[in-house]
């Protein structure tokens, strides 16, 4: 166990073994013996690994509930397999203390990601995405309307999602995630980058649920063929010929920039929705983007959208301490690195407690976490 740690840490930290030996001050021979478990480390060399690879001694002990089979990168450019390593070993810490949370409630609390029977899979033609696309709405009732918060929707068909600190070049990926899970031995996930604009975001989720939901036909582009899922979730042909019309001779940008509000679809993607419906022609999409670089737009757009938010952990987290369900050090462990206004609200929750239950042990151990404050222990 600690060998498999220890491997698993090194490597999201892109050290070599000699390089951890000079970090840590420990011989690159021991450190080899370490991760093949031929040897195990003393408490004070466990301490010096910990402090040099920014983790909790208690890491190299706890057992590992999930695999992350090889991520499906959505790529803008090479990226180093430290990037990879380091970028699977944070969501893997994330799953895990999902893992945790969701047992505590049980299966009552989570839902089974299934793809309907009336979404078939495989596509033979881009064309046939706007079916697949449009059944899914319909199955997620979803109506044609926009959609408030994307990450929300994929959480309640139970998709693990997590906006998170991506490597340069990367804006998302999707993967599946085997572990002893409350309905299932195996989870589907999405991870996006944390800083794109909401826009981007939203439409980088949804490019990654095309690659969990459809599988494209020989001599089709996936990523394209992605491309246009997301697009055509985000905004449904039926919603597209109600807002622009079935033919256009071309569009302004003033309208552009009201549908991506609307919508959450930026204005390029707009651009390429009209174009691939043959509401515009090719040439007038081509005049819109040189406009849009002669501007400084594709890189920056105007109208912010707002980013992301996956809200299931966090609610589910609350309610724990709500209830009562979880100590104090749980809590913390829980709540990871998450900013001041969540331990902010894990307060209001702690005294909101002295109200509700008799059991004043709980109360007390609840109040003692934010007496304490949020330090390592």
């Amino acid at each position: 166990m600690i060998g498999t740690r220890l491997q698993q840490a090194r490597r999201a930290a892109g050290l070599s073994l000699r390089e951890l030996a000079v970090k840590a001050g420990i011989s690159a021979m021991a450190l080899s013996k370490y991760e093949r478990e031929i040897m195990t480390p003393a408490a004070g060399s466990l301490e010096k690994l910990a402090h040099a690879l920014s983790v909790k001694t208690d890491f190299f002990y706890s057992p590992i509930k999930v695999a992350i089979e090889e991520p499906s990168f959505r790529m803008l450019g090479n990226v180093s397999q430290r990037d990879r390593e380091k970028l699977k070993f944070d969501i893997q810490e994330n799953l895990e203390r999902l893992i945790d949370l969701e047992h505590i409630f049980g299966v009552t609390r989570s839902t089974l990601f299934k793809v309907p029977a009336t979404v078939t899979r495989e596509i033979s033609s881009l064309n046939e995405i706007e079916v697949r696309a449009d059944a899914l709405r319909l199955h997620w009732n979803l109506g044609m309307a926009p959609i408030e918060n994307v990450a929300c929707i994929l959480e309640e068909q139970g998709i693990k999602v997590f906006i998170s600190e991506t490597p340069q070049g990367i804006d998302g990926f999707s993967c599946r995630a085997r572990g002893n899970w409350v309905n299932t031995r195996e989870a589907p996930v999405i991870v996006c980058g944390r800083d794109l604009s909401g826009d981007r975001q939203r439409f980088s989720l949804l490019h990654e649920l095309g690659h969990l939901v459809i599988t494209v036909a020989a001599g089709i582009d996936s990523e394209r063929a992605c491309h246009r899922f997301a697009s055509a979730f985000l905004v449904p042909r039926e919603a597209v010929e109600k807002e622009l019309g079935k033919k256009r001779s071309r569009l302004s940008f003033y309208e552009l920039r009201i549908l991506k509000k609307k919508y959450g679809m930026s204005m390029q993607a707009w651009i390429y929705r009209a174009s691939d419906l043959a509401i515009i022609g090719k040439t007038s999409a081509q005049e819109l983007f040189a406009e849009m670089s002669r501007r400084g737009w594709r890189k920056s757009e105007p109208c912010d959208i707002d980013r992301e938010e996956p809200r299931r952990y966090k609610l589910l987290l609350f309610q724990a301490v709500m209830e009562g369900l979880i100590t104090k050090r749980q809590a913390f462990e829980f709540l990871g690195t998450s900013g001041a206004h969540e331990q902010h609200d894990l307060e209001q929750a702690a005294s909101l407690i002295s109200d509700e239950y008799e059991k004043e042990w709980v109360y007390e151990e609840l109040t003692d976490l934010f007496q304490e404050g949020f330090s390592d222990e």
